[in-house]
């Protein structure tokens, strides 16, 4: 999995080979991590810097909220799925457009609809490294269908 990740992040896959060797083998990412992995997918050049740098930058675009700070926290199915529809500037369904708001609830139902996310499940549920590697690698498939 680590090689297909590095050769859908070329540009900067020599800076990410240690961040995606350890994420492989973890049991349950943290927010940093999902913010890495976004930063990297979306190839800004502060996915390599400090965390504060890759949340201000991702705050920045919009893809987390301001109330989400804290590095070590578990990241939620929900919470992935949140920063992969603004990632990818996915708009939703009836009642993401009805209420013009991206919900973690709904995110989650957009993501799953659209195959961007592995299985259903809770929005409160873990992600494990692995989980986090394949739906990094599923948002570079669905990109490149479009």
């Amino acid at each position: 999995m680590v090689v297909a990740l590095i050769t859908l992040f070329p540009s900067n896959s020599t800076a990410q080979t240690p961040f995606l060797r350890e994420l492989e083998d973890k049991a349950i990412t943290t927010f940093e991590d999902g913010c890495r992995g976004i930063a990297a997918f979306l190839r800004l050049p502060v996915a390599t810097g400090t965390f504060e740098q890759v949340l201000e930058e991702l705050r920045k675009r919009e893809i987390v909220r301001n109330k989400w700070a804290k590095a070590d926290e578990p990241l939620t199915w929900g919470r992935m799925s949140y920063m992969i529809c603004r990632a990818l500037d996915i708009r939703g369904g009836l009642v993401m457009t009805a209420t013009r708001r991206t919900t973690e609830r709904y995110a989650l139902r957009e993501c799953l609809d659209r195959g961007l996310v592995p299985r259903e499940g809770n929005k409160v549920r873990y992600l494990s490294g692995a989980d986090l590697m394949a739906v990094l690698y599923r948002m570079e498939v669905y990109v490149k269908s479009r």
